[in-house]
């Protein structure tokens, strides 16, 4: 049997018999893994303070045969403890964790992991807005996904403009042309600098919050419609 040391953040877990857990993780070098935490729920079990929500930890497993291994020893590194300070965030804590889980394979690359961890670091920020935050991993796990909305042209191949109106077609991803459209040049230039730029430097942009409804709801459903 294989015994392996990784750094790891959890995405979910799920009680198992009277004292066990199973949990998921994703790691920079191994993917995604299931592990068996055994005894992890009792009072005095040494694995319990690595697999918190919302943290970075060092994690050893013995792989077996099967799809889950057997977790042996954690450590936390860094717990982004602010996230559950308030609703807003831990409800998007939570919806990261749920999508990165949905949209991974086991074999998936590093790049989702950094992900990850580079938004849970911005939701444990109590200076960025966690509605900006939520956008900036959308945005990015669409990107990764190769589902990014096309902020170039229109569905028509035209190139977009600062003077047009436009309407989404969520089917294809692509605005269109549209003289009562609700969408407009900032809605553009927001999702261009989503991809290229960070949440502390979008929260600075002059009226972003005025259209982050707008914003989240083209993502969400761009997100939905990739993994429906």
């Amino acid at each position: 049997m294989k015994h392996i040391n990784t750094t790891g953040v959890v995405l979910g877990r799920i009680n198992y018999r009277e004292a066990d857990r199973i949990i998921k993780v994703i790691t920079p070098d191994f993917g995604k893994v299931s592990l068996m935490a055994r005894g992890v729920r009792k009072i005095k079990s040494k694995l319990a303070g690595g697999i918190e929500l919302f943290s970075i930890s060092t994690l050893s497993f013995i792989q077996g045969s099967g799809e889950i291994s057997t977790l042996t020893s954690t450590r936390l590194q860094t717990h982004f403890s602010n996230i559950i300070q308030d609703y807003s965030r831990t409800s998007v804590g939570y919806e990261v964790l749920s999508l990165l889980d949905k949209t991974t394979e086991d074999s998936c690359g590093t790049e989702y992991y950094h992900l990850l961890v580079n938004t849970l670091s911005y939701l444990d920020n109590l200076k960025l807005d966690s509605q900006i935050t939520r956008c900036w991993f959308l945005g990015n796990l669409l990107k990764i996904l190769g589902h990014y909305p096309n902020v170039v042209t229109d569905i028509d191949n035209i190139a977009l403009t600062e003077i047009q109106q436009y309407d989404f077609d969520y089917q294809n991803m692509a605005f269109v042309t549209a003289s009562t459209g609700r969408f407009n040049k900032n809605h553009i230039k927001i999702l261009r600098m989503l991809i290229d730029q960070n949440p502390t430097i979008l929260q600075h942009v002059s009226g972003v919050l005025d259209i982050m409804n707008d914003i989240q709801q083209i993502l969400a459903r761009c997100i939905k419609q990739t993994t429906s």
